[in-house]
């Protein structure tokens, strides 16, 4: 395999120059990244005169905001947003002539939170190298970032696991100075994914090359709250997976409300055809052999086309999304969407015959993140380009209602497109506020030929038409509760536009799974939240279920929000 077209922007600085050399060859065009999404936190704008899909002009400077965190090279890798509305961006950084792991925080307007590292700003070197792909917020602030670091060879790089204490400092309660690294094979490896379970401990998916120098596999590990690896998951707290003896490369992972672990990327399925691999694992790391064949499903676009998942949602009923680029001519590529029922088999009703493309200008087009609204539509982003030229690259969005067809409420026909520079633009993470407003994080170039200009790039967007005047949202998308307890649900009224009407909240009939509303009659409020208890009955349903709370005002106008039960 070719090294130079695996490493994202934040690997070592060599393989960053020749991958973006790649990448004015039309066949291997990738925009290489991941990130990991939280719908958390809220914020209240002001949405007057501003349609769904246009940049929200109360955050920076005319809904976009580009930091130089350190006066040099500066390449975001993914983003969450904190339980208080802020959110951080890491991905990696020089600094005084080192590469390293850098983050920097943002308070809801968009300017740096001061309180952070320095200025709003944090850097750590893992042997003069390093930089994160994916981040990931404990429930007690803490933040965890992985990606890669220079292993003990001149071919080796390692998993790289570094946690922070809320003010921005690492945690040294955590590995060797809140640092942890992880080999595989001695060889090449990079943590593309991650995601936090419940009980704390962390999970952390990527590409490791296997001891076949012309192959690569999917690989996970699994590290208890102190980072040491957790010996109960896979072997030694660590597992791979090969499909068809060639490259797999892990981009994101996921974790199903049943505690089941999804992990999406590119898999060589046969000499000339590459595409989306989807994997699915049970708690202890092995394999669920209730997904697709033996607990792996590949998926391709056409023959001969090349397609690479790069993203990864599971829908509130358990249905899962891969998302990426797709290659349907040599010189271009679509944004490509696959849905999957819970079984691993497509979804036929979703697009056509369970996948959608989307072309912007006919040239180079690429998911880099996807997240389900809690209205049920879609939301991917990614990359798109104007010309020919790597250069013309913009942040592109493109969002879609439940059944893949464009949401032609949103931005022009669906489909929107940011420029930042003139140059080139990679977004790589994008996540959903409480109050629908949706915040896309990369990086921008002031010159694609100088590795020096690269700065952190964000732009807020209207998610939720003014004409719409309220949402609704919940503090946690996934609720859980055992046989014979109660659960309380606060539902959120977010009210936009000036709007401070009346708004009557009505909660599902849960009956058929054993679970009761109390109150069992809608709630009309002009407050901004509404509070239920779920009464769960000693013979309820166990398992995820998807339940959906209505809102309508007095003028008839309707909202809902899906929310997960969890019954145990």
């Amino acid at each position: 395999m070719n090294h130079s077209t695996k490493f994202t922007k934040n690997a070592p600085r060599n393989a960053r120059m020749n991958l973006r050399k790649t990448l004015a060859t039309a066949a291997v065009v990738a925009l290489l990244s991941t990130g990991l999404l939280i719908r958390v936190g809220a914020t209240t704008q002001d949405f007057t005169a501003q349609a769904a899909g246009s940049l929200d002009t109360t955050f920076g400077t005319g809904g976009k905001v580009m930091t130089d965190l350190f006066g040099s090279e500066d390449d975001a890798g993914a983003m969450v947003i904190q339980p208080d509305g802020k959110f951080i961006v890491a991905g990696g950084s020089f600094a005084s002539g080192v590469y390293g792991f850098s983050l920097a925080r943002y308070n809801t307007d968009g300017g740096l939170d001061a309180t952070f590292g320095t200025a709003g700003k944090a850097y750590v070197s893992v042997n003069k190298s390093g930089g994160a792909n994916a981040i990931g917020l404990q429930q007690d602030g803490k933040i965890v970032v992985a990606g890669l670091a220079p292993g003990s060879g001149p071919n080796d790089t390692d998993f790289a696991l570094l946690r922070f204490n809320q003010d921005g400092s690492l945690d040294t309660t955590f590995g060797a100075g809140g640092i942890v690294t992880t080999d595989f094979f001695g060889l090449w490896d990079n943590a593309t994914g991650l995601a936090i379970q419940k009980d704390g401990r962390i999970v952390v998916a990527g590409i490791v090359d296997n001891t076949n120098s012309n192959a690569s596999d999917f690989g996970l590990a699994r590290y208890n709250p102190d980072g040491s690896l957790d010996p109960t998951f896979g072997v030694g707290g660590k597992v791979t997976t090969d499909f068809f003896g060639r490259s797999d490369d892990a981009e994101k992972l996921a974790i199903q409300a049943d505690g089941r672990l999804v992990v999406a990327g590119a898999v060589r399925i046969d000499a000339s055809n590459q595409g989306y691999g989807v994997a699915r694992y049970n708690l202890d790391g092995s394999l669920d052999t209730s997904f697709g064949a033996g607990g792996k499903v590949t998926t391709k676009f056409a023959d001969g086309a090349s397609s690479e998942a790069d993203a990864l949602a599971i829908q509130a009923d358990g249905k899962i999304i891969a998302a990426g680029g797709t290659y349907l001519t040599p010189t271009s590529s679509d944004f490509g969407l696959v849905r999957y029922n819970p079984d691993g088999s497509l979804d036929t009703s979703f697009g056509t015959g369970g996948k959608v493309t989307t072309d912007f200008f006919g040239k180079i087009d690429r998911v880099s993140s996807v997240f389900i609204q809690p209205d049920g539509k879609i939301l991917a982003s990614g990359g798109v380009m104007h010309t020919s030229k790597i250069a013309s690259l913009d942040f592109g969005l493109a969002r879609y209602n439940a059944d893949g067809s464009l949401d032609l409420t949103f931005g022009d026909g669906g489909k929107l497109v940011t420029d930042f520079l003139g140059d080139y633009d990679g977004a790589v993470s994008a996540a959903i506020q409480q109050d629908g407003n949706i915040i896309v994080a990369g990086s921008c170039y002031h010159d694609i030929n100088d590795d020096n200009s690269s700065d952190f790039a964000l732009a807020r967007y209207i998610g939720i038409s003014a004409a719409t005047d309220f949402a609704l949202g919940f503090d946690q998308q996934t609720i859980s509760g055992d046989r014979g307890t109660k659960v309380k649900v606060r539902i959120n009224i977010n009210r936009f536009g000036g709007f401070s009407g009346n708004v009557t909240v009505t909660p599902p009939d849960l009956s058929e799974i054993g679970v009761i509303a109390k109150p069992p009659d809608p709630i009309a409020t002009t407050d901004a939240v509404v509070v239920y208890k779920l009464k769960i009955k000693g013979g309820a349903t166990t398992g995820p279920h998807q339940i959906t709370f209505t809102g309508r005002d007095d003028l008839g106008r309707e909202q809902t929000a899906n929310l997960t039960l969890v019954i145990q």
